[in-house]
């Protein structure tokens, strides 16, 4: 196995298998070295699997907000994000909308993506059920509700989907009911919640740190 660098990000791979997101904590000390005058930096490594996030991008209304979720994905190293419902989308090979409107909402999304909507793996489903249907990993929803519990208390699964969901009145409850669990970012100021591109990050960073 062989690690990756990238800023202080590294991947872990098997020979033959997938390349897996890890984060090495490092310990440092330094110590005399006995053939040589002076000191030296000594790090011992601890390996710690990240976990593998999928976003799903409910109705999520503005071409900004999906290409800054896009960018911040990527930097994260996020494994896939599905858009679903009305949330626009990159495009798509084959793609069904008229050409001129594709075209308009691609530039849209680039503008704040910069190129992560050609790096991340992303797939759309106009039904929100049909792809529910297929899913096999647990929902984790970046939501407010009587059962949430603090983003920093959360035990993240190995695999999970990160749900999000429209910009002002967030996740319908019919799917929140299917979400196995449900976060929240704590709030100190007189707004009740962040813009879910800003929600976004704060959540990847909190679940990967």
């Amino acid at each position: 196995m062989y690690c990756i660098l990238k800023r202080k990000r590294f991947k872990l791979q098997y020979q033959g298998g997938p390349a897996l997101p890890i984060r090495l904590e490092i310990n440092s000390k330094r110590t005399s070295h006995p053939l040589k005058l002076g000191l030296r930096l000594v790090a011992s490594f601890i390996i710690v699997l990240m976990p593998e996030i999928t976003l799903l991008l409910h109705n999520i209304r503005s071409t900004h907000n999906v290409g800054a979720i896009f960018r911040t994905a990527e930097g994260f190293g996020v494994k896939k994000v599905v858009m679903t419902g009305y949330t626009p989308y990159p495009a798509l090979p084959h793609d069904t909308r008229l050409p001129h409107l594709a075209e308009k909402i691609d530039k849209q999304i680039h503008k704040t993506a910069l190129g992560a909507e050609s790096s991340v793996p992303f797939e759309y489903h106009d039904n929100l059920l049909t792809w529910l249907s297929a899913n096999t990993l647990p929902l984790v929803a970046l939501e407010q509700s009587p059962n949430s519990i603090r983003i920093s208390d959360f035990q993240t699964p190995d695999e999970y989907v990160l749900v999000l969901g429209e910009e002002v009145d967030g996740i319908p409850a019919d799917l929140l009911e299917r979400c196995e669990s449900v976060v929240e970012i704590p709030m100190k100021g007189k707004k009740e919640s962040f813009n879910v591109s800003v929600a976004a990050g704060i959540a990847l960073y909190a679940l990967t740190i």
